[in-house]
């Protein structure tokens, strides 16, 4: 809200407005310069989402140990219950 944005912003279906916010934030017009990313209340069900911009990759550290695909048989437990929780569908490929 600092940067003149309001919180029903993510839940604006126009895509073309909320990636014009995107680009205000990334191109560092906005009141803080050059953010890395953002947090807002994602458009589904309003729950946290984070969105990194390509200049945040220097300031991540994971080791590849700790990287696993969506498509990881460990995951598919979760992902399915969290799909269902949201009303969405999980195919496999």
């Amino acid at each position: 809200m600092l940067n003149g944005s309001v919180v029903g912003l993510s839940a604006i279906p126009d895509r073309k407005l909320t990636q014009e916010w995107s680009r205000y934030f990334y191109e560092g017009t906005a009141i803080y310069s050059y953010v890395d990313g953002i947090i807002y209340p994602n458009a589904h069900n309003g729950e946290e989402a984070v969105a990194l911009y390509e200049r945040a990759k220097n300031g991540l550290s994971c080791s590849t140990t700790d990287v696993m695909l969506l498509k990881h048989r460990l995951l598919r437990t979760d992902l399915r219950r969290i799909a269902q929780k949201n009303g969405l569908i999980v195919a496999d490929y």
